[in-house]
Formats: structure tokens, C-alpha cells, sequence
């Protein structure tokens, strides 16, 4: 006679051998949730960030405007919410879920906060597993290429310590080309509008898709993938612009005059000439991207050469922008892995290109920095004071150091990005059109100088002297 736990595990073995239910996805899928959960609570970026997320989600419960975020800081640009709608609405239903069930509590509020990055993980690493499956049919492998994404500690640190929302458009930003190579267009415009919406970022992107529509001879489906991208965009934004047009197009649009900082090679020349250059720099990485783009403007893609040219546009952006901060990476990780487990084993060496970033975000700089004991006084340091004084006994001396060692780790990024975007071309066995990237080159100085002649003064004229007034360079 058979238990009725025995005929449970019976039915679960007979699933898991017809490949209806993974026990061990299910297993992994606990363990990442396990670890996020624990550390959740009790860290997170409490000083800028989260602090800034959370007041996010009580202004909008309290019907205040967080575009108008002078109700809280009454600081520069560097303290506003700077994204679309979907993030401070999330913000918003994560602190009304908290103040409900557990009201006063703010372990439970930070945690709240970071449930839908959680989350995010989660599903990008199911989304990763799932590819690689279908195309190999290689279960172990399969499941490798999970546990690269799910368990990576730069993963868990942006998500789960630090408290940013990068999974979230990086999860859209990945089903869009998924969506895309499965011939599921407009699919695809609905998800990378959304990954555009987190974070602007993913619209680089845009152009890529465009060009291999047309090469495709699908003309009317790209000028349909744009109108759905434009209407999914304008859609999400519409409330707040009726709300207050010029403090929402100020805050989505604000990264354009941000100041040059992270490991950005750029920041050499700006320490090293005292100009101020990060409007400047924006030409270099129109230029990038405009190259970028036009060595792939031949392709009629196999979905090999679809999904890394996608990667090799998000790639172009590491490796040019003004801004680059320890949680960009985890843009393209997910690509990175998929890539080597379903096409270019030999490429898996590039994902140790996160190191840089988590040696930068999470080992230097105060030494777990993120992790506070909170109440209702505020966020506390938790003491390790012994172990920061070891490190910064002598604080000028080091942080000159630590400013080099970041030049040192921007190199190491840069040029793996550079390096993996010519594999990405010579994979495509396409010749380079020298008139495409003339015209790539031309294309990304005019709209350089239109930005910095025309469109700045704009700027300037329509936002200046407001309270969420951006930085404004002294050009």
C-alpha cells in the first residue's frame, strides 16, 4: 500500500522525467529568493537611493507630485526620482502594501521597496533558463546559465543590498528581443517600451530594430514597432504631464547634463584639465552608438546575429558614456550568458567583466556601506568602524588611490566591451559599408552639435530657475 506522499513524489518524478516541472528551477528559484529576502530588510542605500524611493511612494500617497520633489529635498537634480512613471508608481504600491500589513515598520518598507526588483531577478533568471532549454535542450546547461544570473553576487548586491532597479528594465528590456527573434513584433515594441520606461537607456536600441525590419522587408511593421513603442511611452507619461508637463519631462530627461562620475575613461581627461566636459563627452558616446549601429545595418539577422547586435548596442553604452555606475552592468549579464550558453561558449569569459563593478560598488568605499540598522530616527551605519579606519587611515592619500584604481577598472571595461562588440560584428560576416560608417560618424557629431548649440539653450530657457533645477554646465 502506497502512502499518499508517496504517490505525490510518484506524479513529481513522472513531471520532472516529461520535462513539465524542473524540481531543482524550483529549488534554485527559493534559494535566490532565500538570500534576496534576508539581506533585503536590513541594508540598502538609505543616505540617497532608497530614501529617495521611499519618500517616492509616500508622496504619491500623500497626492503629492514626486516630480515636484521639492516637498522633500528642495535640492538640486541629484535628488529627484530622474525616471518615467512605472518606477514611482511601484514605489507607491509597495509603500501603501507596507503601511497596510505593517504599519511604522521600515524593515518591512525597505523590503517592500525592493520586492519588485526581487522579483525582477527572479524572473530574468527563469527567462534565461527557459532560452537556453529550448534551444540546446540541455537541461544542465540549462540551469548553469540560471545560476550565473541568479546567484551572481553583483546581482544580489544591486537588487537586494544596494537597493536599485536595474532588473526591471533589463527583464523587459531581454523579452523584447526574445519576443523579437520569435517574430512576435509587436510583442516585442510593448516590452521594449517598457524597459524604456524604468530606464531610457534601452531606447538606443530602437534604430537596430528599426534597420532589421527593413532589412527584412517588413517596412510596415517598422513604422508599426515605433507607433506601439510611442503609444506605450505616452500612455504611461500622460497623467504625470497633464499632472505638471515641465517637472516631468526635467526629471526623465535630467541624466543628459548630469556630471561626469564612476569609471567612466572620460573622468581622466576631466581630473587631468579641470574643464568641465560632460556635455562634451556626450559626443563621444553619440558616436559610439551611431558606429555601432552602422555595422549592422546590412543584417538580415539569423537570431544569433539579432540578439548580440541588440547586446552589442547596450555594450557600446558601457563603454562610452559619461555615467557609469557599479548596477549598469546588470543590463547586459543576462545577454552575456544566453550568448555563451546557446551560441559562443568560448565568449563565457566576458561575464567576469561584473567584477570590476562589484569590486567598485560593493568591496570598496566604506565596506558595507549599504548595511544600516534602521528605526525611526533614521538609518544607522552598522559598526565596523575598526575595519574602516584600516582602509582609510590616511583618507586623501586614499581616495586619490581609489579615483586611479577606477581609471585602472574603466579600462578593463571598456576595452572588453569594445573587444566583445568586434566579435559581435565578425560573428554577423557582414562587410563594413565605409559610406554607412562615414555617415554613422557624420549622423553622431551633427546631433552632438544640435544638443549642445540648440537644444541646451532650450533647456536652460524652459527649466532654468526651477526648484528641481538640473545641473547646468559652465561652459
Amino acid at each position: 500500500m502506497k502512502f499518499p506522499i508517496d504517490l505525490f513524489w510518484q506524479r513529481v518524478s513522472r513531471y520532472q522525467n516529461e520535462k513539465k516541472i524542473d524540481l531543482w528551477l524550483i529549488g534554485a528559484l527559493v534559494l535566490g529568493l532565500s538570500i534576496r529576502l534576508v539581506v533585503a530588510p536590513i541594508s540598502g542605500d538609505m543616505n540617497h537611493d532608497v530614501h529617495i524611493w521611499i519618500e517616492t511612494g509616500k508622496g504619491l500617497y500623500e497626492g503629492l507630485n514626486p516630480y515636484t520633489f521639492s516637498f522633500f529635498f528642495k535640492t538640486s537634480a541629484e535628488d529627484n526620482i530622474g525616471y518615467m512613471s512605472p518606477w514611482p508608481l511601484l514605489n507607491f504600491f509597495s509603500y501603501w502594501l507596507s503601511t497596510s500589513l505593517f504599519p511604522g515598520n521600515i524593515y518591512a518598507l525597505v523590503a517592500m521597496i525592493k520586492l519588485p526588483i526581487i522579483l525582477a531577478d527572479l524572473a530574468v533568471g527563469f527567462v534565461v533558463y527557459r532560452f537556453i532549454l529550448n534551444r540546446t535542450d540541455d537541461l544542465p546547461n540549462a540551469r548553469r546559465g540560471l545560476s550565473l544570473w541568479l546567484f551572481n553576487p553583483l546581482v544580489i548586491f544591486v537588487s537586494s543590498i544596494y537597493g536599485m532597479f536595474d532588473s526591471l528594465p533589463t527583464l523587459f528590456t531581454l523579452l523584447s528581443i526574445c519576443y523579437f527573434i520569435e517574430n512576435h513584433y509587436d510583442l516585442s515594441a510593448i516590452h521594449l517600451a517598457l524597459g524604456i520606461a524604468f530606464k531610457t537607456y534601452p531606447i538606443i536600441t530602437v534604430p537596430l530594430i528599426f534597420m532589421f525590419l527593413m532589412n527584412m522587408g517588413l517596412k510596415s511593421q517598422a513604422t508599426r514597432y515605433l507607433k506601439v513603442i510611442i503609444f506605450v511611452l505616452s500612455f504611461l507619461s500622460i497623467p504625470f504631464l497633464i499632472w505638471d508637463w515641465r517637472a516631468y519631462i526635467c526629471n526623465v530627461i535630467c541624466h543628459l547634463w548630469r556630471p561626469i562620475h564612476g569609471f567612466t575613461l572620460i573622468d581622466v581627461f576631466r581630473f587631468y584639465s579641470g574643464v568641465y566636459l560632460a556635455d562634451i563627452s556626450l559626443s563621444c558616446f553619440l558616436i559610439s552608438v551611431s558606429l555601432t549601429l552602422a555595422l549592422f545595418h546590412r543584417c538580415n539577422p539569423p537570431e544569433n546575429v539579432a540578439f548580440n547586435g541588440f547586446m552589442a548596442v547596450l555594450l557600446s553604452f558601457l563603454a562610452s558614456f559619461k555615467v557609469l555606475h557599479d548596477n549598469f552592468f546588470v543590463w547586459v549579464l543576462p545577454f552575456m550568458v544566453i550568448d555563451a550558453k546557446v551560441w559562443h561558449p568560448r565568449r563565457e569569459t566576458f561575464r567576469w567583466l561584473y567584477l570590476p563593478f562589484f569590486i567598485v560598488g560593493f568591496l570598496l568605499g566604506p565596506p558595507f556601506a549599504y548595511f544600516k540598522l534602521l528605526d525611526e530616527a533614521g538609518p544607522h551605519h552598522m559598526r565596523m568602524g575598526f575595519v574602516s579606519e584600516l582602509i582609510r587611515r590616511d583618507f586623501q592619500s586614499y581616495g586619490m588611490e581609489l579615483t586611479v584604481f577606477k581609471w585602472i577598472l574603466g579600462v578593463i571595461v571598456t576595452l572588453g566591451c569594445m573587444l566583445y562588440i568586434i566579435l559581435i560584428y565578425l560573428e554577423a560576416r557582414k562587410p563594413a559599408d565605409k559610406h554607412a560608417i562615414l555617415l554613422a560618424s557624420l549622423i553622431g557629431v551633427i546631433l552632438s552639435v544640435i544638443y549642445l548649440s540648440y537644444l541646451l539653450p532650450v533647456f536652460q530657457g524652459v527649466f532654468g530657475g526651477l526648484p528641481f533645477e538640473p545641473y547646468w554646465p559652465n561652459l
